[in-house]
């Protein structure tokens, strides 16, 4: 009976989205002129710095053209098949509620995945695997959700408000690392707001868009309370506010950054002046910090969903290697991590593969179509900036510098930690591209920092010398 009446209220999220309809050529533009014009007034009020004026207006503009060739290849090209639509679907649901009235809204809103009401019904009923009880799935159209209550009924303007509005994420990510770094201003923009793929796939409707921004809203509240020491309740509210909604979204995202988080605020505030053998008794503390790091992941994830289970970690992963190792033989986008054994300790110890996989592939000859070409590239470039940067620096000043520097410490065990647990899992390209966008500024800011790091001691050594 259940299933019945929730097969009568479905409907498919295309019978909207047959292209651009009458109101999105009416309204879209203005939508898009007010985004603009706010951005514009905010840059030139706050910003005194031209540099980040013109950061700011060309990154937001950069976020609406993705989002609307993100909604361009998803309607036209996919034909309507993606979690796009799933997520539009329970939007709709959440926007009929609060029009129905701002008490139901919050009603839907507070509804407990799985748990049926007679009240909340029409509306619950609507929402993608509510049924079952999915509570990512469910939680991401609550946002969409809250955001379509100005989007009327357009897909499109639902995609430029999203995007719009995780841009501030974004900003607030770009401003950690600029303020820290001001002469690495122009890396930090282009590894936090213009790297293609994250760009791309992280200014759709998706969970990695609002994951990634709230990771940089995380990241800018910690900043705040404790080392700029300002708006510490409201930077407090903001962190506990973008935790939950990571938590809520992507738990794994959440467990990876802790590691690191605790590292970089550990550094920030041990002595300054330890000795020899403080330092040695450091380093297994942050070593076993990045191995508990690895153990939250495993631990963390099965806590907040089944399919992540310890039990089933094993058997999930090699049935993804199996499945897309298979779909690679076919000429399709899967990858293998070779010869992996399917324990705890096992997956650990596919560590390396996983990391080289999530940033340096998929390799040139693994290219199967041009979206994939475009991936190659990026993944490319990142190889290139990494071998180039041992190569120039050398291997022992770049641990050093990783040891010393706090803030590479954070970027490199976040994306190492973070590259890890993605490429273990997805074993397909398609899906990688998408999963890792929240590890790509950290992991390019590492390099860029320890480069200028190196530049700043060789200029050092030289002032000694003369």
């Amino acid at each position: 009976m259940l299933l019945t009446l929730l097969q009568s209220n479905y409907r498919s999220p295309l019978d909207l989205i047959t292209g651009l309809m009458l109101i999105d050529l009416l309204v879209n533009p203005l939508y898009i002129l007010c985004i603009m014009s706010i951005s514009y007034v905010i840059a030139q009020k706050f910003y005194p710095n031209a540099l980040d004026r013109s950061y700011l207006i060309s990154g937001m503009a950069a976020k609406i053209f993705a989002s609307f060739l993100f909604a361009l290849v998803y309607v036209y090209y996919y034909n309507g098949r993606g979690d796009t639509f799933y997520y539009y679907d329970g939007a709709k649901a959440v926007r009929d509620a609060f029009y129905h009235s701002p008490l139901m809204g919050i009603k839907v809103l507070m509804a407990e995945s799985g748990v049926f009401t007679d009240e909340t019904f029409p509306y619950t009923s609507r929402i993608p695997t509510f049924w079952r009880g999915n509570t990512e799935v469910v939680f991401m159209c609550k946002i969409a959700g809250v955001i379509a209550v100005g989007a009327f009924q357009s897909y499109w303007l639902l995609s430029f408000l999203v995007a719009a509005l995780s841009f501030i994420g974004n900003w607030k990510m770009f401003r950690f690392f600029s303020e820290l770094y001001p002469s690495l201003k122009k890396h930090a923009a282009y590894s936090v707001l213009f790297v293609p793929s994250a760009l791309f796939w992280g200014s759709g409707l998706l969970k990695d868009t609002i994951v990634f921004s709230a990771l940089g809203w995380m990241m800018y509240s910690v900043y705040n309370i404790f080392i700029r020491k300002k708006n510490v309740i409201t930077s407090s509210l903001a962190l506990i506010i973008a935790g939950y909604i990571i938590f809520r979204l992507k738990a794994y995202v959440l467990y990876a950054f802790l590691p690191a988080l605790f590292i970089w605020l550990f550094m920030h505030f041990k002595p300054k002046n330890e000795g020899v053998a403080l330092k040695f008794a450091l380093t297994p503390i942050m070593f076993a910090a990045v191995i508990g790091g690895l153990g939250l992941i495993v631990q963390g994830l099965g806590s907040s969903s089944d399919k992540y289970a310890i039990g089933e970690l094993g058997d999930r992963a090699k049935g993804f290697q199996d499945y897309h190792t298979r779909l690679a033989d076919q000429g399709q986008t899967g990858y293998s991590l070779g010869d992996v054994q399917f324990t705890p300790t096992g997956i650990v110890s596919s560590f390396p593969a996983a990391v080289n996989v999530t940033y340096f592939r998929p390799y040139p000859w693994e290219v199967r179509d041009p979206v994939q070409a475009l991936s190659a590239l990026e993944s490319l470039f990142f190889l290139s900036l990494f071998l180039h940067t041992l190569f120039t620096v050398g291997f022992l000043r770049t641990f050093k510098i990783s040891f010393n520097n706090p803030d590479v410490a954070l970027c490199l065990i976040f994306s190492l930690i973070f590259g890890f647990a993605v490429g273990v899992t997805a074993y397909n390209f398609g899906a990688l591209v998408r999963f890792k966008i929240p590890g790509l500024a950290f992991f390019l800011m590492a390099f860029w920092i320890i480069r200028h790091e190196h530049k700043r001691m060789l200029a050092e050594e030289s002032e000694d010398h003369d």
